[in-house]
């Protein structure tokens, strides 16, 4: 598993896990949750929360 590949697609807002896991050739997308779970020690899900958020302003 490419880990960097699959954050940099994790955080494009036009695709969905399941297509992540398409376009890797995964044969779903819980195995490709597992293994990245195994590679990071959270879920995509989790990542892409985390790494979503907008920044705060630090001026305000």
């Amino acid at each position: 598993m490419n880990v960097e590949k699959v954050k940099k697609m994790l955080l494009d807002d036009s695709l969905t896990l399941s297509d992540i896991a398409k376009k890797l050739n995964y044969d779903s997308l819980q195995v490709l949750s597992s293994e990245f779970k195994k590679a990071t020690g959270m879920t995509p899900s989790r990542f892409k929360r985390l790494n979503d958020e907008p920044v705060k302003d630090s001026k305000k």
